[in-house]
């Protein structure tokens, strides 16, 4: 399957955006998935997101910043560049920070951003449905902008796995 045949999927989708035709959304989303080398994983995250934010009825749009191979991964950075490009093109009420790895199960875990960050991922099939440990905040994270503003984004400091989703939370917990 490429990228056209996945277009061809969901007429809904125009140039990464799609809006509820029926309704006004709650929030107009900006969902940003950092990646590198993994085009199999894209693509069933794709076929997997594309449909569940379609039925959750949210305004959304999707950027996928992909770093460069040939240097040591940075989400932090890759997920800063998004929230930087998409705020260049408009204004969103809500950021999601997605892994490329990480699909959501149930519909009713809502992609909108409260009062306070929130944390989209805690209970995974992987990992049995519990948490690995107090303070996770990765795999799927909801903020707004002033969220993300207050707290200066994510650590550049951390390359490839790990540490910056700590990172996020100290901050969160220290400044929100």
């Amino acid at each position: 399957m490429d990228f056209d045949d996945l277009e061809n999927m969901f007429p809904y989708m125009k140039h990464g955006r799609s809006k509820p035709k029926q309704c006004k959304s709650e929030q107009r989303i900006a969902v940003i998935v950092p990646f590198r080398d993994r085009l199999q994983q894209l693509k069933i995250f794709l076929l997997n997101i594309l449909p569940f934010l379609h039925r959750q009825q949210v305004d959304f749009t999707i950027y996928i910043v992909e770093q460069s191979s040939g240097s040591r991964f940075n989400r932090g950075m890759m997920r800063n560049i998004g929230f930087l490009e998409a705020n260049l093109e408009t204004r969103y009420d809500c950021f999601i920070f997605h892994d490329v790895d990480v699909l959501p199960e149930d519909d009713r875990n809502r992609y909108l951003c409260g009062k306070m960050p929130r944390h989209l991922s805690g209970l995974m099939d992987r990992h049995n449905y519990t948490l690995l440990y107090t303070g996770l905040l990765g795999g799927i994270t909801a903020m707004t902008y002033n969220h993300f503003i207050k707290i200066n984004g994510y650590s550049n400091q951390f390359f490839v796995w790990g540490g910056e989703d700590d990172e996020l939370y100290r901050s969160c917990k220290g400044k929100i």
